[in-house]
């Protein structure tokens, strides 16, 4: 065959309103794209008791496949803190000069730390599920460039040679594939 630019969906995978879902995921499906990026949240994914909601990750990867079957899926991250961790650590907020801010700063050694180990923990349990076939790689996204998260957690031992660096598009500093 003849070559062909890459096209990449980014879904929308919307529990209460399945028509949305069904109308872009299954249209793009249909339509040839083949790849497309699913956004998770840490607040969603990363429970109080520092464990991984494994029934949300497997519905909503689930769902993704069920409405895009002949769909590979790049899993993107959303790093900010839940809301729960900054509850439990409120010495790991972002300060400026108007006060304490309801996030997390990206110059917290710890949320650095624990963060990269429930990522770990993400990643061993979708090597784990039988979609991991169609998972074309994973990115992270979170804070306002994101860099030196992606720097520490590349550095970090857990994670070091497990993961590898295939795509940085400049300019954009928060879009960074990775694979496993």
């Amino acid at each position: 065959g003849q070559p062909a630019p890459l096209l990449l969906q980014r879904c929308a995978i919307n529990f209460r309103n399945s028509t949305i879902t069904y109308r872009y995921m299954t249209g793009f499906d249909k339509a040839g794209v083949k790849l497309a990026e699913i956004n998770l949240n840490f607040g969603r994914l990363w429970k109080e008791d520092n464990t991984l909601d494994t029934e949300y990750l497997d519905h909503f990867l689930q769902s993704a496949l069920f409405y895009a079957p002949n769909n590979n899926l790049i899993l993107f991250f959303q790093t900010d803190a839940p809301k729960w961790y900054l509850k439990k650590y409120p010495e790991e907020c972002f300060v400026s000069n108007q006060g304490v801010k309801p996030y997390i700063s990206y110059a917290s050694m710890k949320y650095h730390r624990d963060s990269t180990e429930f990522l770990g923990k993400i990643l061993e349990y979708v090597k784990t599920r039988p979609y991991y076939h169609q998972i074309a790689g994973f990115g992270l996204d979170g804070g306002d460039d994101g860099l030196i998260f992606y720097k520490r957690i590349i550095e970090n031992e857990k994670i070091k040679g497990k993961i590898k660096i295939i795509k940085t598009i400049p300019m954009i500093t928060n879009l960074k594939f990775f694979i496993v």
